[in-house]
Parts: structure tokens; C-alpha cells; sequence
């Protein structure tokens, strides 16, 4: 047992989540993407967001919410995974100001009264929006004027599935 091991303690960030993450159905996200819906779709997937979108959608990367190297001072030195692919962010978000700051640039008030759909390509990814999200106050007190916020598990996996919903493409040009 090493209870006097305490390094990583000031390290830990502490974020209380809403006790019910809830989910948006294909129906829902489709909805407000008909009727033009007072809704905010967020896409945390990387380069692959060029290739096909919900109409809407918002562009920003799970990979930019990570700090890196040089924005966190606890990453360790080795800055190597055991698998070892290179892990120079530590797992770690960037702080709440540059959080905020890469919402404000997508467009995005973190603290808006509109819904936000929190999207990806299967699920995964878009849960670190979600948690961004939570990072930057939104659904954290009380009284705030935050909206809700969704996750959208299927999302583009699930959404470039269905026959009958709207899709964005990239232009194909001919030569």
C-alpha cells in the first residue's frame, strides 16, 4: 500500500456530472434539423467530418480539446503510452479559458440557452465534448441559463445509415 504516493493528487480535476447523461434519438436530432430547431450539433469527429456531416453540424475536433505537451506542465516526461503510441497530452483537457475559447471560435457559447447535440462518428468521441462542455459550467449550477445537453450515441454511424434524413457531402467535381 503507498498512501504517501500523492502526486497525482494535484493533478485530479474534479467535475460533478449530472447524474443522467441523455441521450438525443435519430428522431429528435432529425427534428431540429428539419425544422431549423433552436439546437446546437456539435461534431467532435477529426479529418473525417469533411467527408460527410449532419446539415448544421459544427466542427470541433476531440483532439483539440486535449492539452498538449507544451499548454500542460504536469505531463510527464515519458510521455509515452504502455502501448507505446505517443500520449504528449497526458489524457489531459486544455484548461477552462481555452476550452471556452475553442467553443467561442466554432461559434459555440458554452453556456447558451439552446439545446447542444454532442455528435461524432460512433458515440465515442463525442462524449469528450460532453465533458468539455461540463468543464466550461454548462449544466453545473443551478439557476444558469444553459440549456440541455445531448449525446447523440448512433451519431454520423448510425446517421449515414438512414434512407430519408438530410446528409452533407463534399462537392465531387469531374475533370
Amino acid at each position: 500500500d503507498d498512501d504517501d504516493d500523492d502526486d497525482d493528487d494535484d493533478h485530479v480535476t474534479s467535475l460533478l456530472l449530472r447524474p443522467n447523461v441523455v441521450a438525443a434519438t435519430p428522431d429528435q436530432v432529425l427534428r431540429d434539423v428539419k425544422t431549423g430547431q433552436d439546437t446546437i450539433l456539435l461534431d467532435a469527429r477529426g479529418s473525417s467530418f469533411v467527408k460527410g456531416h449532419m446539415p448544421g453540424a459544427k466542427h470541433v475536433p476531440y483532439s483539440s480539446l486535449m492539452a498538449t505537451a507544451t499548454t500542460k506542465d504536469h505531463v510527464d516526461d515519458d510521455d509515452s503510452s504502455s502501448d507505446g503510441s505517443s500520449n504528449s497530452g497526458g489524457g489531459y483537457f486544455q484548461d477552462t479559458a481555452a476550452l471556452q475559447a475553442l467553443f467561442q471560435e466554432a461559434g459555440v457559447d458554452p453556456l447558451t440557452p439552446q439545446t447542444i447535440v454532442c455528435t461524432c462518428g460512433s458515440g465515442v468521441s463525442a462524449c469528450s465534448l460532453y465533458l468539455a462542455l461540463m468543464e466550461c459550467g454548462r449544466g453545473q449550477q443551478e439557476g444558469t441559463s444553459a440549456g440541455d445537453t445531448l449525446l447523440y450515441d448512433g451519431s454520423w454511424a448510425e446517421w449515414k445509415q438512414l434512407d430519408n434524413v438530410p446528409k452533407v457531402f463534399p462537392v465531387q467535381t469531374t475533370s
